[in-house]
């Protein structure tokens, strides 16, 4: 006996298109009669596909979060200076940070909105805050081993704080994209380098 019908629409461009909508309006902005119109899909699709809208949207954060850890890594990873690799970073974070068409971190999105409601995307977004902040936390020690920042240095403390400034920095520029603003705090955090 078959398995039912096959799923008649694009499974990952209906996801990316619903990715965005969570991005705009957030969970409890999201209904489901605006995500079926938005992905395209009939409401039996969209339940045979990801059970519920809590489904689907425990799916899109978790693209969206692996998304941003293999765009950072493979920043982290170029060859050179890592410490220059961690201001590309912030530079990249920053430039996001100010797009008029970003409306700013999903990841730092959710945490404010569904954080207390629910422990397992709470343990989710925190699995992703915890790779990046070990990315950045690696490649201070790789920039301790080069000798561009002294033994001494508290590498956890510092791969931490960058994190936080990150998402700082997101929810400051969606109250006021100022690039005046943008760069005094990426420069403030880089100077936690030197």
């Amino acid at each position: 006996m078959g398995r039912g019908r096959p799923i008649g629409f694009d499974r990952e461009q209906a996801l990316d298109k619903a990715l965005m909508h969570f991005y705009e309006r957030g969970y409890h902005g999201s209904g489901m009669s605006d995500l079926v119109e938005t992905m395209g899909i009939a409401r039996q699709s969209l339940y045979s596909a990801w059970g519920d809208k809590r489904g689907l949207f425990m799916e899109a954060v978790n693209r969206y979060g692996h998304a941003q850890e293999v765009m950072i890594q493979e920043i982290l990873d170029r060859p050179g200076s890592p410490l220059q690799n961690i201001r590309d970073v912030f530079q990249v974070m920053g430039q996001i940070a100010l797009d008029p068409n970003s409306p700013g971190c999903l990841v730092g999105n959710t945490i404010a909105e569904l954080n207390e409601a629910d422990e397992e995307i709470k343990r989710m977004l925190l699995s992703h805050f915890e790779t990046i902040t070990a990315a950045i936390r690696a490649t201070l020690v790789r920039a301790k081993e080069v000798g561009e920042l002294p033994r001494g240095v508290n590498v956890r403390a510092i791969a931490s704080t960058f994190c936080c400034i990150a998402q700082g920095l997101f929810i400051a520029t969606k109250l006021e994209a100022d690039p005046e603003m943008v760069k005094d705090v990426l420069d403030t955090a880089m100077s936690l380098l030197e």
